[in-house]
């Protein structure tokens, strides 16, 4: 996983430094990004074969679900510097309530 790559994304359309550690996902690659102000987020970032409307869609998805029931822990979608999040990527806030943590299976010795 090249992180430098993805440290330069987060710098140039969010203005984050950060330290990165990789998070377990189904489908798409998540990120767990620890900013140097010690703010946590998770950067989602969608295969390769993935179409823009169904990223556009997941975010609408969570915005309007968070407009409805402002009470249950969505994550905040963040903005980029630009104002946009049309990109094959997004960044969410992580939850308070939450660890983020790399559950993958340990290799035996």
């Amino acid at each position: 996983m090249n992180f430098v790559f993805w440290q330069s994304i987060l710098e140039k359309y969010w203005g984050i430094s950060s330290k990165l550690s990789l998070l377990d996902g189904e489908f798409d690659l998540n990120i767990l990004v620890r900013s140097t102000d010690d703010e946590q987020y998770v950067l989602k970032i969608m295969r390769e074969d993935c179409l823009q409307d169904f990223v556009d869609m997941q975010i609408q998805a969570i915005s309007h679900l968070k407009s409805i029931e402002p009470e249950l822990p969505f994550p905040d979608i963040i903005e980029t510097i630009s104002k946009s999040v049309r990109k094959p990527f997004y960044l969410q806030k992580c939850w308070s309530r939450y660890s983020y943590t790399d559950f993958s299976l340990h290799k035996s010795l």
